[in-house]
């Protein structure tokens, strides 16, 4: 949902208030969707220059031998 693209739970567990009008919003506010971007890492416990996401080969996730 919203710029950030959290899915509802996500975004009723992380977004914030970033933008000191009193509410979340993330659908309108760039400012609220950053900083619930932030809070979600945050909390998830992400490190500045630690890698977001891992490459993991076709091969562990297909079983690509012939039928």
């Amino acid at each position: 949902m919203g710029i950030s693209q959290f899915m509802p739970s996500s975004y009723r567990r992380y977004a914030i208030d970033f933008d000191g009008d009193e509410r979340s919003d993330l659908l309108n506010s760039v400012a609220d969707a950053i900083g619930s971007v932030a809070n979600y890492l945050a909390v998830h416990r992400w490190r500045k220059g630690e890698p977001i996401a891992l490459r993991i080969p076709v091969e562990q996730l297909f079983n690509l031998s012939p039928l």
